[in-house]
């Protein structure tokens, strides 16, 4: 580490500029590594500066990037959390719901989850309550598509927390759905049910999850 002639990343900080490998520290941080691989870090400083002064931030992907728009929206989130930027963390969680509803590409949307999970710390919450909401919409038909049913598998696997999170959506509101006073993904009660079995309805069947 000390010698610079091999070095190539530079840590800078108050106390001094300090010269490392990529291959010794990214292994070992998800911050550095994906400051070294994202290849979009200039992009969303532009987007946090717009944002300042026009409270909005251009949607726009630039060109060659391999990052989704949904990718994009977490990214923005994570730098407004990172820098306690309230009214930025708003607007791309709305822009990341907003993407969800009106361009549903399953392989995107699961694409953002590990996004979601490493760069945004457990007590953000926004985030992570809407991935579940919009996937819950979407399931059933994501299942009858085999690929993206393995791509789902695969992110339950290698994103316990996303797994978990989703499970306590399931158990703490079982029926989800749309209101016309208070809005899409509203927590529901069935006012009556039936045996699938005899198909006999009755309000005061005792249910479970």
């Amino acid at each position: 580490r000390n010698q610079e002639k091999l070095t190539d990343l530079v840590l800078a900080h108050d106390a001094g500029k300090f010269s490392v490998h990529k291959i010794v520290v990214c292994p070992q941080s998800k911050v550095f590594y994906k400051a070294c691989t994202g290849g979009f870090e200039v992009s969303i400083a532009i987007n946090l500066v717009t944002f300042f002064y026009r409270m909005d931030y251009n949607d726009d992907l630039p060109d060659g990037t391999n990052l989704s728009p949904l990718q994009l929206h977490v990214r923005m989130f994570a730098l407004a959390d990172q820098y306690d930027i309230p009214d930025l963390a708003t607007v791309a969680a709305e822009k990341y719901s907003s993407e969800c509803s009106a361009s549903w590409v399953p392989a995107d949307f699961l694409a953002s989850i590990p996004d979601i999970y490493e760069s945004t710390p457990a007590c953000s919450r926004k985030l992570r309550d809407l991935a579940c909401l919009s996937i819950r919409r979407h399931l059933p038909r994501l299942l009858e598509d085999e690929s993206i049913a393995g791509l789902y598998r695969d992110t339950l696997v290698n994103n316990p927390d996303f797994a978990r999170d989703l499970l306590a959506s399931y158990v703490d509101n079982p029926l989800c759905g749309s209101c016309a006073t208070c809005g899409p993904d509203q927590p529901m009660e069935a006012l009556q049910t039936r045996c699938k079995k005899c198909r006999k309805g009755n309000s005061s069947y005792c249910l479970y999850v």
